[in-house]
């Protein structure tokens, strides 16, 4: 008879490759159906990975406002360093007024000092806020 750990590994069921589950929810975040979506939403919350931030940044990008609120639900949870890494670089770049504020948002939720700067600059930045480009 196997061991009793062997057992019970036998009898979880199997789970697909981080590969395999990061395609299944790109699938779910881009439906234009909320309870798909917010399957999709959470499945990346799981990985918890920066591929998952990813697909839920792009989403957060899109034009449908209440989408775009499902995606920012999850965002703030998200506890993988490189994945809110990616948040950082999304404020640094990104010139939607919108997305910048709930990246600085989200930045801020995390805690981590570490993003201080980052969101220091973006303080500074008007068209973060909605305004006009700096010196124009």
């Amino acid at each position: 008879m196997p061991p009793f750990y062997l057992l019970l590994v036998m009898s979880l069921p199997l789970q697909g490759t981080d590969t395999e589950l990061l395609r299944e929810a790109q699938k779910l975040v881009f439906t234009n159906r909320e309870p798909t979506l917010r399957q999709g939403a959470q499945a990346c919350l799981r990985l918890n990975s920066p591929d998952a931030m990813e697909l839920l940044i792009r989403r957060l990008n899109g034009d449908q406002p209440h989408y775009r609120d499902i995606v920012w639900e999850v965002i703030p949870q998200f506890t993988d360093p490189y994945a809110r890494e990616l948040v950082a670089l999304e404020l640094k770049k990104n010139r939607k007024p919108l997305v910048r504020q709930w990246a600085a948002q989200a930045l801020g939720m995390y805690g981590d000092a570490t993003f201080g700067p980052v969101l220091m600059k973006a303080m500074k930045d008007k068209i973060a806020w909605g305004g006009s480009e700096p010196g124009a």
